[in-house]
């Protein structure tokens, strides 16, 4: 299992994050980022597929949001995942980036990520029916992706290793607000 390790907003890691998230800083909060160090199956995976390639792969540090089903900001708290299938952060946290989650588009089925966290902001938040404001977004590392759109896509889960956690508190009346004008 993946463990959880919240960095301090003194960290160097934690100052590099912040430096690359460029919501507004009037419409978030930030409550916690995690180091997330994930189980060894699954940096094992990644690891391989850079070791394997026939030359050295570029490598993305880039931005996924996805949905949550649980409370993420007892996450800073505590490494207790959810048991809810439709939970993509704790799915991500137990499994890695699965394809089979992915959703297929015009595009076809792809994990999705953006070198902005502003794109993918709008594919964060609650699953449950209230809404307490918190949303959570991951860094991950991707090699070989494919440049689409405003994202960088890829098929191959191995291709993906999540990073760090952000856990953040959205004031969107403010966000909404300046992405009008």
């Amino acid at each position: 299992m993946s463990s959880l390790t919240p960095l301090s907003a003194t960290d160097p890691e934690y100052q590099n994050i912040i430096s690359h998230f460029d919501l507004p800083p009037s419409s978030y909060v930030i409550h916690s980022i995690l180091k997330i160090k994930m189980d060894w199956i699954y940096a094992d995976r990644f690891d391989n597929a850079i070791r394997w390639a026939w030359k050295k792969p570029d490598t993305y540090e880039l931005f996924h949001g996805t949905r949550h089903a649980c409370n993420v900001w007892e996450l800073k708290y505590s490494n207790k995942l959810c048991d809810n299938t439709q939970c993509g952060v704790c799915g991500i946290l137990k499994f890695g980036n699965l394809l089979k989650m992915a959703k297929p588009n015009f595009a076809g089925q792809y994990l999705w990520f953006s070198p902005r966290a502003s794109y993918v902001q709008k594919y964060t938040g609650p699953l449950k029916p209230h809404d307490d404001g918190f949303r959570a977004m991951f860094v991950v590392s991707v090699i070989f992706g494919k440049h689409y759109l405003k994202s960088i896509i890829t098929e191959y889960e191995e291709n993906v290793l999540p990073k760090y956690l952000i856990i953040y508190k959205g004031n969107f009346e403010n966000f909404e607000k300046q992405e009008i004008l």
